[in-house]
C-alpha cells in the first residue's frame, strides 16, 4: 500500500500542518513502507521545517508554474500519478481543498 500526503507549503509559518503532517507520516512509517509527502508551494516562498529533515521523511517540493490564486503545477500531477500508479489500495490524503494541488489530487483519486 502507498500513501501520498498532499499539502500546500509546510513552512512553519503555515501553522499546525507543518508539525502534524510530518509527525503523522513518521508514525505511519513504522507500519507502511511507501509514504510520500507532496508539497506544492509558490515560487520563492520559504520552506522552513526542521521536522521534514529531522524525521528523514520522503518528500518532494513542487513549485507552482503560474497562478497566484490557483497555484497550478503540472509536475506535481505527473509525479502523483507515477507514485500511486499500479497500486489499487493507494491512499491520497488531501490536506485542504482550497488550492489547485489538493483539488487535483482529489480528482485524480476519484478517477482511479
Amino acid at each position: 500500500m502507498k500513501i501520498a500526503f498532499i499539502s500546500e507549503n509546510l513552512d512553519v509559518s503555515f501553522g499546525g500542518p507543518a508539525q502534524s503532517i510530518p509527525k503523522l507520516v513518521a508514525g505511519l512509517l513504522k507500519h507502511i513502507d511507501h509514504l510520500k509527502i507532496f508539497i506544492v508551494k509558490r515560487q520563492h516562498a520559504p520552506l522552513r521545517n526542521d521536522h521534514l529533515k529531522k524525521l528523514t521523511l520522503n518528500y518532494d517540493v513542487y513549485e507552482t508554474s503560474f497562478g497566484l490564486k490557483t497555484d497550478y503545477c503540472p509536475k506535481f500531477a505527473k509525479s502523483l500519478i507515477s507514485f500511486i500508479k499500479d497500486d489499487k489500495e493507494a491512499i491520497i490524503h488531501v490536506n485542504s481543498l482550497w488550492r489547485w494541488a489538493p483539488y487535483k489530487a482529489l480528482k485524480l483519486a476519484q478517477s482511479m
